[in-house]
């Protein structure tokens, strides 16, 4: 999820839950559609905690903690 920080970077990536996206209403929407495929996150933004790799893991384990509650 990219979200926008007022700490001077234009975009910073968080796990998804953390920014603004409502993604609780798009797998709803999935549900409707009875949607049974994968879902996909990438990483591809400037992360807070920046780009090392347990910072990677853990924006990826927060990413899947928070996805499977909504599914």
């Amino acid at each position: 999820t990219v979200t926008y920080e007022e700490s001077g970077l234009e975009m910073v990536g968080v796990p998804a839950g953390q920014g603004k996206t409502d993604f609780a209403k798009f797998v709803d929407a999935l549900k409707e559609i009875n949607y049974s495929g994968w879902l996909a996150y990438e990483m591809c933004s400037p992360l807070v905690g920046g780009g090392g790799e347990a910072n990677l893991d853990r924006c990826a384990k927060e990413t899947l903690d928070y996805m499977n509650g909504l599914i």
